[in-house]
Order: C-alpha cells, then sequence, then structure tokens
C-alpha cells in the first residue's frame, strides 16, 4: 500500500505541476492530437510485436500475457525522474512529458480493459 501511495504521489505531482505551469496552453489541439496518435500508434506497435515474438517463440498463454503486460509498459514514474535530470533548469521541461503522460493513461486504460476480459477468459 505504501509503494502504491508513493507513485500515486509522485503522478499526481508530475500532471498538477505540469498543467499547473500551463504547457499544455503551448500546444495546439492538432499537435496534441498527432502526439495523441503517435503515441498510441507506438504502444500497439510495441504491443503487437511483443506479441508476435512471444508467439514465435512458442510462449506458453502465461508467458505470453506476462510479456505483453510487462513489455508495453512506460512508467510515469520513470519518465518524470528522467526528465527532471535530463532538463533540469529548463522552464518548459514538463512539455517533454506531454507524450509519457499520454502513453501512461493509454496504457493504464487498454491493459485494465485486456486484464478484465482475459479474467473472464479464466472463468470459462
Amino acid at each position: 500500500m505504501f509503494d502504491k501511495t508513493i507513485i500515486l504521489v509522485i503522478v499526481y505531482k508530475s500532471f498538477s505541476s505540469s498543467f499547473a505551469s500551463g504547457i499544455i496552453n503551448n500546444i495546439s489541439w492538432i499537435e496534441l492530437s498527432f502526439i495523441g496518435i503517435g503515441v498510441i500508434a507506438l504502444f500497439f506497435f510495441v504491443y503487437f510485436l511483443i506479441y508476435s515474438i512471444s508467439k514465435k517463440l512458442n510462449f506458453s498463454r502465461e508467458d505470453r500475457i506476462t510479456a505483453l503486460f510487462c513489455g508495453s509498459k512506460k512508467s510515469l514514474i520513470h519518465g518524470t525522474v528522467f526528465s527532471d535530470v535530463l532538463f533540469a533548469g529548463m522552464s518548459n521541461a514538463g512539455l517533454f512529458l506531454v507524450p509519457v503522460m499520454i502513453y501512461h493513461a493509454f496504457q493504464l486504460s487498454f491493459i485494465s480493459v485486456v486484464a478484465q476480459k482475459r479474467s473472464g477468459d479464466d472463468k470459462r
């Protein structure tokens, strides 16, 4: 519970500071749409690449699911920490987190739907 709370606080801080600094105001809706489409396309590319490789390597169903869930993950926490180090002192450093924030939110949403579907498959 403690580690999940720490992760939640870090993610909340990242989103809050990014929105409070107005980084979204610097991005047009068209640019944000292109970033979103690109990030979601990247997610599906990685997701299906991992699926294809794990299937080609004859992974068991359980190992394939594990590879899919773990291999497509990008944590906002790692992105936040790295951006703090790499872009220290830059006034618009939060701008670099926008693709990571979109990827992270989409990944959590998509994987939760897939996990729920998979758990339903197991009950049959």
